[in-house]
């Protein structure tokens, strides 16, 4: 069965691919992509997990991810026009600088946030443990939020929504001037980018460095159509090669984190490494497939108490829910392995039945296809495609937890940052002039000859 499913997915994504006309950046082709590899890691994984495919589970993966690839393809091909490449003639005279003032103000920044996120780290930390190390800061407070709940305090929580809206627009604006030839303001906004992806070692989790990865991808990407004028055959090939890069980059940060701070590579050797990014690509399909064959042991207390946690939370601060559960889901244990993510479907399927499952994936399919289409066609897209590259988030996310409608709190605050901070880059950070043209007058052939006597 584990064959079957990856050879089903794999044609999947071959059709998303050739139904978006080879465009990587379109919601169905990553989406098909994201478990393509992960029912791949199916065909290795049962020496680790000893847990056997069953059809049903097949069949409902297969049916449901082609029923999302099909609404978005449906929403995005509404009204479908062609969507012109940019026109390189209304910067042909155009000089962009970033101001050096502003460079300044955001190292600074960064400085203080590190300190201060260091200090709340430490305070974390010793409260469940002693701290001999930096990486066993690192890890205590990862186990103080995770397990003690002992949380990061206000500001440390919004520093970290900061710093990714920052790497999200600053990674626009850097891939945008790279394929615009602007080298110069494209370095400017790089190091932010780097800083910034840096800066999510201080979650002392991977998700925050999975949402950046995610919305790299994409803005990489989109950029990389609109503004190369390569032909489609070469942008798709090189394409196909930063689709790649982004894989190895996003492994290696996978695995140091993993290793160095959180301690969940096994042993950290080669092969031990290797079984962990097995389990961790295919393990959510697994869980998912002992779910399908135990739906007994779960139970929803209350209505969307593991899909609705930003209404349930609202509704728990009022009194109207007394005993809320864990947003985190139960483990399942099949006597050789554990796992407490089931992809994207369990959330639905455990609070809202079949029936409200399929709803769910044609809402949050139609938002992708809907959201996508109006990036696309945005006059504004210095705006838009940021916000949308914030949502690849979920989508990449799919095959292993739902990150869609769980993280609409943060979603909200986030795409909140990006508009202020989109508004400050345009207007104060980024200075436009113009190149005077020559002052030379051109002189007429008869002039010309009489000049030269």
């Amino acid at each position: 069965m584990d064959v079957i499913l990856f050879l089903s997915m794999f044609l999947l994504f071959i059709m998303s691919i050739v139904l978006s006309k080879f465009n990587l950046t379109h919601p169905a082709v990553l989406f098909s992509g994201v478990w393509c590899v992960s029912s791949f890691g199916c065909c290795f994984s049962y020496e680790l997990t000893h847990e056997i495919l069953e059809l049903p589970t097949v069949l409902f993966l297969v049916l449901f991810n082609m029923l999302f690839i099909f609404i978005t393809f449906l929403f995005t091909n509404l009204n479908r026009k062609k969507q012109p490449k940019f026109n390189y003639e209304k910067i042909k005279n155009k000089k962009i600088k970033f101001r050096n003032s502003f460079l300044v103000l955001g190292v600074l920044f960064y400085i203080f946030a590190s300190i201060y996120l260091l200090k709340d780290l430490m305070r974390m930390a010793n409260a469940v443990g002693k701290v001999t190390s930096i990486f066993e800061v690192f890890r205590l407070a990862r186990y103080a939020d995770t397990v003690e709940s002992i949380s990061y305090s206000f500001l440390s929580t919004y520093l970290m929504r900061f710093n990714l809206a920052v790497g999200i627009v600053s990674t626009y604006y850097a891939t945008k001037y790279f394929f615009m030839k602007k080298k110069k303001i494209f370095r400017k906004f790089f190091i932010f980018s780097i800083i910034s992806l840096g800066f999510t070692f201080f979650s002392a989790a991977r998700n925050q460095a999975i949402i950046l990865i995610s919305s790299y991808l994409f803005t990489s990407l989109f950029n990389f159509y609109y503004y190369s004028s390569k032909s489609n055959k070469a942008l798709f090939k090189k394409a196909l090669g930063g689709l790649f890069l982004a894989g190895v980059v996003f492994i290696v940060i996978f695995i140091v984190i993993g290793n160095v701070f959180l301690k969940r590579m096994k042993d950290g050797t080669l092969t031990g490494i290797v079984n962990s990014l097995i389990e961790y690509t295919s393990g959510p399909i697994l869980a998912f497939n002992y779910y399908l064959k135990n739906m007994g042991e779960y139970t929803s207390p209350y209505f969307g108490a593991y899909t609705l946690n930003t209404l349930n939370n609202f509704l728990i601060n009022i009194g109207v829910i007394e005993n809320p559960i864990s947003i985190l889901a139960p483990f399942m244990n099949n006597g050789y392995w554990q796992l407490n993510v089931y992809t994207m479907y369990f959330r639905y399927l455990v609070d809202f039945g079949g029936l409200g499952t399929v709803l769910l994936v044609i809402i949050v399919a139609a938002f992708y296809g809907i959201l996508y289409k109006i990036s696309l066609s945005s006059k504004n897209k210095d705006l838009m495609i940021p916000i949308y590259s914030l949502f690849m988030y979920g989508l990449i996310m799919s095959f292993f937890e739902e990150k869609i409608i769980t993280f609409l709190n943060w979603y909200i605050i986030i795409i909140i940052m990006i508009g202020i901070l989109k508004f400050v880059v345009t207007k104060f950070a980024i200075k436009t002039t113009t190149i005077k043209q020559s002052t030379i007058p051109v002189l007429s052939h008869s002039q010309t000859v009489s000049y030269i006597r």
